[in-house]
């Protein structure tokens, strides 16, 4: 799932937050077109799978998250991120 910083009604960590407390397995990428280093440390510290400043490149969006390293707790993810990236890349 892709989610943006700053969208109107309710900011992007706080619906980050509310998605881990639903979903913890839930594979999340945070973009932002305004995003700080304490804003990537702070969505990475609420479980968000990657931060990607915008503009990005598609390729990073769909190839990065499956090469990343996974951390024990993003372990569960793992199959999910995966079948998304094959999903979009075909």
């Amino acid at each position: 799932m892709l989610l943006d910083v700053k969208m109107p009604g309710m900011d992007g960590l706080e619906v980050l937050d509310r998605l881990r407390n639903m979903n913890e397995a839930l594979p999340i990428v945070v973009i932002s077109g305004h995003g700080t280093i304490s804003t990537a440390v702070e969505a990475t510290k609420k479980g968000a799978f990657d931060f990607i400043e915008k503009p990005f490149a598609s390729e990073r969006v769909l190839v990065q998250p499956a090469q990343r390293p996974r951390p024990a707790a993003a372990a569960r993810r793992e199959p999910l991120a995966e079948k998304a990236v094959e999903v979009a890349i075909r």
